[in-house]
């Protein structure tokens, strides 16, 4: 006979709710600050864009996600506009990011519930293993928005279990467990659109548990409540997108929406997704090694996985000898969304950013599996399971993707004082715009990404556009480009101007050397930043981020630029290799990027692989910066066959 069930006092959940928001705030001032390369390039400029009302008069100025929804980056953006202090900043975020595990309290009790006195501690230590998820400590206290979204993710979670509970107790459920399930999940996939895999998991999962006599009324309420949901978070943003881009997902989908300032290609990411079922159990299984990369960008050591195994062997075996194998509504509900999710997301994109809700789920599938009255056997599980990822959170994972010391401000900035004052149209010259300046540089300000993600060509319909754009803002061009390399005195060669024209040129302007000044965004550690006119060879120090530098543009004729019979080459190489491996180098409307006058590159998004060509040979460049010679200096192929962006090899240095 089960024990009874245990009711736990609202002073009990409220105490633990405060508990978990003081391990979130004690945890964002314990790990680094957050300098994500995301937060430069997109976090901060989406709600910058949203405020101002800029996106339909500047065409991806943050590259591709600079079109996300801006709702779940309001918070982060609110705060760093405020100037407040970094560690106020980030112990804001993480109460906010702590509301996660109130919602993860409530699902626990419901699994739990009929533990007896031992949910009380079943219950906390089953959301503290959900709160060790690699991917929640990472975000935790940062301006990363999967923390955000995985909120009404998870809430649509509670309701639908809270709903299966209720039709094991009664015949006529309440409807409002169902309505909240149902819009909760609409508005995460408004947030943003892969949380409907999620979504989808939990529907079924609602479906699972109720009498088949309730389908028809489920479906409609279902489907009302995820539509409304979807328009509350949503709905604006995707109708600003249709009506000045002829898209609601631009530059998303293109091949269907044919949207005419963005290439009819889809848009895909493949650098997580296994490339087959075998892969994606590897995936599963590795999540333990610290020396396996998967699915993260960073080291994301879980060995929750493993304990579960060993929990759910364990419980298995005491439930043979007690003969209590039936699962009741809740559990076989919970259960199903997991074992459903799981399949979807490996086949859809697995990044584990994107499993969140699913990830910290395992904190009270831990719990679960355990033996119903086997108190010590118990403990001792959950305490080495707890403390072996407590560990590997705190000392072996990435407590941020992109950390740095913390400072006196959250983007430690020196911007020259022009720049505040005095609005242009910035053209960016990297895969990184540095949206980020668009809350700091001068009101009315545009940018355009030209030598992004999605390099703009130079006869392409993109580049018109902006011209339109420019010329209707009335705004003068300026460049916005980063220094590779400075001397450990501070100085930055002149050189980066020489290589500025070579990207300009083909879009018909050019730098106006006099009125170049530098921008410092690390001013604690980066002193006396200035021009000098060493070479780049003579470069002592290459810090990542540091520095950029903007200068006015003037017109130049598109024909100042000669190719001559090597350089021609060089981009006829760029374009074999391109044709040889269509399936690695996607898409296939990629511009060519002139770096030097024999130095040129080509950036596919969907892969985010580079190729990469010299007077010395062909190289590809993964993600993680690693290469691969593919051709020698001769023309020679050095490769029989494509090579795997999953499986690549560092190679020497072009």
């Amino acid at each position: 006979m089960p024990p009874p069930v245990l009711r736990l006092s609202r002073s009990y959940h409220a105490l633990c709710c405060a508990l978990y928001t003081l391990v979130c705030i004690a945890w964002s001032q314990y790990a680094p600050q957050d300098l994500s390369s995301d937060q430069l390039t997109y976090h901060v400029y989406v709600a910058q864009a949203w405020w101002d009302g800029r996106l339909p008069h500047e065409l991806l100025a943050a590259s591709s996600q600079g079109y996300l929804n801006p709702l779940p980056h309001l918070p982060f953006w609110a705060l760093f506009k405020a100037d407040l202090p970094p560690r106020l900043i980030a112990a804001l975020l993480a109460v906010l990011h702590s509301s996660n595990l109130w919602v993860l309290h409530g699902i626990s009790g419901l699994l739990l519930a009929s533990r007896g006195p031992t949910r009380m501690w079943l219950t906390p230590m089953a959301v503290l293993l959900g709160a060790l998820t690699p991917m929640f400590a990472v975000e935790t206290g940062s301006s990363l928005t999967d923390i955000i979204i995985n909120l009404p993710s998870l809430l649509s979670v509670w309701a639908v279990l809270g709903w299966c509970q209720r039709c094991s107790q009664t015949n006529t459920p309440p409807l409002k467990l169902l309505w909240l399930g149902a819009l909760a999940a609409g508005i995460a996939t408004g947030l943003k659109p892969s949380a409907a895999f999620f979504s989808l998991t939990t529907a079924i999962a609602a479906m699972a548990c109720s009498p088949p006599r309730l389908y028809p009324g489920m479906l409609w309420r279902m489907l009302a409540g995820g539509l409304v949901g979807f328009g509350i978070s949503g709905g604006p943003h995707a109708w600003m997108l249709w009506h000045h881009f002829q898209s609601p997902v631009f530059p998303l989908f293109n091949r269907l929406f044919q949207a005419p300032l963005f290439p009819a290609i889809d848009l895909v990411s493949d650098r997580f997704r296994p490339a087959s079922w075998q892969a994606g159990l590897d995936l599963l299984l590795n999540l333990h090694d610290p020396y396996v990369q998967t699915g993260f960008e960073g080291i994301a050591v879980d060995y929750r996985p493993a304990g579960l195994v060993l929990c759910a062997a364990v419980g298995l075996v005491w439930r043979l000898l007690q003969r209590q194998l039936r699962l009741t509504r809740v559990n076989g509900s919970f259960w199903l969304i997991i074992l459903v999710f799981i399949p979807v997301w490996l086949y859809t994109s697995g990044n584990q950013r994107y499993a969140l809700p699913a990830f910290m789920l395992l904190g009270p599938a831990l719990a679960l599996c355990l033996p119903g009255s086997a108190l010590r056997l118990n403990a001792g599980l959950l305490a080495c399971v707890l403390i072996a990822q407590g560990a590997a959170v705190t000392l072996l994972n990435s407590k941020r993707w992109g950390d740095t010391p913390w400072a006196a401000h959250w983007l430690d900035i020196d911007l020259p004082e022009q720049l505040q004052q005095t609005p242009a149209y910035y053209l960016s010259l990297q895969t990184q715009p540095y949206g980020i300046l668009s809350a700091l540089l001068a009101p009315g300000s545009r940018m355009t990404n030209l030598l992004g993600q999605h390099t703009l060509a130079p006869d392409g319909s993109g580049w018109q556009a902006v011209q339109g754009l420019k010329q209707a803002a009335g705004l003068p061009w300026r460049s916005l480009s980063e220094v590779s390399n400075i001397h450990k005195d501070g100085g930055v060669s002149i050189q980066h101007l020489a290589q500025q024209d070579h990207r300009l040129t083909p879009y018909g302007l050019q730098t106006e050397r006099s009125t170049c000044v530098l921008i410092n965004l690390n001013r604690s550690q980066l002193k006396n930043l200035h021009w000098t006119t060493e070479t780049q060879g003579t470069m002592q120090s290459e810090p990542y981020q540091a520095a950029l530098f903007s200068c006015e543009l003037r017109p130049a004729s598109p024909t100042a630029i000669q190719h001559d019979s090597d350089t021609g080459a060089l981009d006829r190489k760029l374009q074999h290799w391109q044709e040889r491996c269509p399936t690695l180098f996607t898409p296939n409307t990629t511009a060519t990027r002139h770096i030097s006058e024999t130095t040129y590159t080509r950036f596919f998004a969907n892969s985010e692989t580079q190729l990469l060509t010299t007077a010395k040979g062909v190289w590809l460049i993964h993600p993680n910066q690693s290469q691969t010679r593919l051709e020698d200096e001769t023309g020679q192929a050095l490769v029989s066959a494509c090579p795997s962006p999953n499986r690549l090899k560092l190679a020497e240095s072009p």
